[in-house]
């Protein structure tokens, strides 16, 4: 899935308008906001609202699967190991394990 700035933002000038970004993961929160993570410049995960992005490609990867959070009362959609749970605060405290599982689908973006 791959989408594009809609807005340039002032305080992520790597998020300029019309810069197309590999989506990593989709969320939707119990209010029916939605959002994508996607990579930053530097190799960091970031989530943004999905009304600052158009998706130009809706092709979602086989290997991604729907995880639903009743505690959180959302619903994401990515690859299975980054939906267990305590997958990201471990890729925060920079896991080495958590960090080449991230690694390994990151590098699939590539292709």
């Amino acid at each position: 899935m791959i989408v594009v700035s809609t807005e340039s933002n002032p305080m992520h000038n790597w998020r300029a308008e019309g810069t197309e970004f590999a989506v990593q993961e989709f969320s939707v929160n119990g209010d029916g906001n939605v959002s994508f993570r996607i990579e930053t410049p530097d190799g960091n995960p970031a989530i943004v609202e999905a009304t600052a992005l158009k998706v130009i490609d809706g092709t979602i990867p086989p290997s991604w699967v729907l995880k639903h959070s009743p505690e959180f009362q959302s619903y994401d959609l990515g690859p299975r190991r980054w939906q267990e749970p305590g997958f990201w605060e471990l890729w925060m405290d920079k896991d080495p394990a958590a960090r080449a599982c991230y690694q390994e689908f990151r590098s699939t973006l590539d292709d």
